[in-house]
């Protein structure tokens, strides 16, 4: 539930406000894993670009 708040206060926020905003990591790691799952979903086909990241902030 949280992450759903955190991605409507992003969509209907400007920029500024929306960078300010700081969920918990908790809340941070399903909002991408939301994200990952609905580009896939869109694009038919996996992301290299997840996988990079994560291997990078290890």
């Amino acid at each position: 539930m949280e992450a759903l708040k955190y991605l409507r206060h992003f969509q209907r926020s400007t920029y500024e406000q929306a960078s300010v905003a700081d969920p918990a990591v908790n809340v941070r790691n399903e909002i991408e894993a939301l994200i990952n799952h609905y580009l896939t979903h869109l694009l038919e086909r996996q992301l290299n670009t997840p996988e990079f990241i994560k291997q990078i902030r290890k």
